[in-house]
C-alpha cells in the first residue's frame, strides 16, 4: 500500500508538468453579471470569474499529466443557481433568464414568485453539449432545485399566495412529479440515498420552520423545535443520518440527527454544535450553497461527514461523524467533493487560487481538530468540481464564462495514467 503522504508528493510533482486539454470553441471575455448580495450584508461565497480553463487556440495539445481536462461547451445560467450533474454523469439541468430575488431563494415572506426563469436540460452522453427537448414544459415559475439523482432532479415552485411547492422533474421528458404542495411553504429539498426526500416546511404566517422527511412510500415525519426555524437540510453519504441547521434566538446551530428513512421516523441527535452567532438564514445558505447533495459514494467506511463551508473559518470544514471531529481544507476554500477516482482518498477542492486536491492524512493525529498534508495544485483557475459514477467522466467542473449573458462552462476531469519523464 502506498502511504498518503507520498502519494501527495508524487501527484504535485507530475500536475506541475501540465495536463490533456482538448479544445472547443474559446470563450469571448467581458463583464460578468453578478447577483445582488443576500439580506444580512454578507455576500455569499463568489463562484470564479473567467474562464475556467485555458482554451487551445483551436488545437489539441498534450503533456505529460496524471489528470486530463477535456472542454465540453457552455450553457446558459441565470448567474446565481449552479447547475445540477446527474449522479451518472449524463445530464445537466441549468436554469437562465432573470434570477430570482435573495427573500425568493431563502424562501422568506417576502419572497416572489420568479418571473423570466427557464429550465433546460443538456445531454453529457452525446458527442455535443446539446439540450433535450421538453415533452412537457415546466410550469412559468418554476426554479431549478438543490439536488437530483439518476431519475430526475428537485425543482421548486414559489406561488402567487406564498405557498411554496417541491417537485421532482424527469431529466427525459421534464414531467414533474409534485413531492410537497399545499398552503405551506415547502422549501429547501435534497433527494435521499434511499430514494426520500427532506425539506423544510412553515405556514405563510409563522417563522417556526420544521424538518420533513418523506420516504418513497409517501409516509411523512417532521421534526420540529420551539422558536427556532430548521434550514437547509443535507443528505449525508449514509441514509440513517441527516445534516440541518437550526436558526434560533442565540445563531446558527448545525446538527446531524439519526433517521429511519423508510418509516420514516427521527431519532436522536447525533451532533450538535453552533457554527454561528448570527440567526440569519442567509448564513445557513452560504455554508452548503456549493455542495454536491446527495454526496458521491464514499471510498472509505471509517463514518460519515458533514461537509460545509464554516463562517468562523472562512474554508470548507470536515466535520467526521460520529466523533465531531474536525478537519480543515485549504485556506478560502469555497467548494469540495470527495474524489475516489483521483489519486486515493481525497477532496477536489476550489480555492480562489484555483483547484487543489487535498489528501486525507493517515491518522486522526489527536484531538478535535484533524491536519491535512499539504493541498497539490490542479489548475491555476478555480473550477467548481461534481463527480459522477460514470468511467467515461469521473468529474466534472464547472464556471463561470465572463461575458453580457451569463454563462457556464462544462469539463470533464479524468484520471491518466503519469508517463515516465525522459531522462536529461
Amino acid at each position: 500500500m502506498v502511504r498518503r503522504g507520498h502519494a501527495v508528493l508524487a501527484l504535485s510533482l507530475l500536475l506541475g508538468l501540465g495536463a490533456c486539454v482538448t479544445e472547443t470553441k474559446p470563450a469571448s471575455r467581458g463583464a460578468v453579471r453578478r447577483p445582488p448580495p443576500p439580506p444580512s450584508g454578507e455576500r455569499p461565497p463568489a463562484l470564479p470569474e473567467g474562464p475556467i480553463a485555458t482554451p487551445a487556440a483551436g488545437r489539441t495539445e498534450t503533456f505529460r499529466a496524471s489528470v486530463a481536462i477535456r472542454p465540453r461547451g457552455v450553457v446558459p445560467y441565470d448567474g446565481m443557481v449552479l447547475p445540477l450533474i446527474s449522479p451518472d454523469g449524463r445530464f445537466l439541468a441549468t436554469q437562465s433568464g432573470m434570477p430570482p430575488t435573495w427573500a425568493t431563494l431563502l424562501a422568506q415572506p417576502s419572497s416572489e414568485p420568479p418571473t423570466g426563469l427557464r429550465i433546460g436540460v443538456y445531454d453529457l452522453s452525446a458527442p455535443g453539449l446539446s439540450e433535450l427537448p421538453s415533452a412537457e414544459p415546466i410550469p412559468e415559475g418554476v426554479m431549478l432545485g438543490r439536488s437530483c439523482d439518476t431519475t430526475g432532479y428537485l425543482v421548486e415552485w414559489p406561488r402567487p399566495d406564498g405557498s411554496r411547492w417541491i417537485g421532482k422533474a424527469s431529466w427525459t421528458n421534464s414531467r414533474v412529479s409534485w413531492v410537497a404542495q399545499g398552503s405551506e411553504v415547502n422549501a429547501h429539498g435534497v433527494l435521499l440515498p434511499g430514494g426520500g426526500v427532506a425539506y423544510t416546511r412553515r405556514s405563510t404566517s409563522s417563522p417556526v420552520t420544521e424538518l420533513v422527511v418523506r420516504s418513497p412510500s409517501g409516509g411523512m415525519a417532521a421534526l420540529s423545535e420551539p422558536n427556532a426555524a430548521f434550514a437547509l437540510p443535507v443528505a449525508l453519504g449514509s441514509p440513517d443520518l441527516l445534516g440541518v441547521f437550526l436558526i434560533n434566538p442565540q445563531g446558527i446551530d448545525l446538527l446531524v440527527v439519526r433517521l429511519d428513512p423508510m418509516m420514516p421516523k427521527f431519532g436522536g441527535v447525533v451532533i450538535r454544535r453552533q457554527i454561528s452567532r448570527v440567526p440569519d438564514v442567509a448564513l445557513a445558505f452560504q455554508c452548503v450553497a456549493m455542495l454536491q447533495t446527495p454526496p458521491p459514494p464514499q471510498e472509505t467506511s471509517d463514518g460519515d461527514v458533514f461537509l460545509f463551508l464554516s463562517p468562523n473559518v472562512s474554508r470548507m470544514v470536515e466535520l467526521q461523524i460520529p466523533s465531531g471531529r474536525t478537519s480543515l481544507l485549504p485556506e478560502r476554500s469555497v467548494a469540495a467533493v470527495r474524489a475516489p477516482s483521483f489519486a486515493g482518498a481525497g477532496y477536489l477542492v476550489t480555492t480562489p487560487e484555483g483547484l487543489v486536491f487535498s489528501a486525507d492524512p493517515d491518522g486522526d493525529g489527536g484531538g478535535d481538530v484533524t491536519a491535512r498534508p499539504p493541498p497539490a495544485r490542479l489548475f491555476d483557475t478555480p473550477h467548481i468540481p461534481r463527480v459522477t459514477r460514470s468511467a467515461d467522466r469521473p468529474a466534472m467542473l464547472i464556471g463561470p464564462v465572463p461575458g453580457s449573458t451569463p454563462r457556464i462552462q462544462v469539463i470533464e476531469l479524468l484520471p491518466a495514467e503519469p508517463q515516465p519523464v525522459p531522462r536529461g
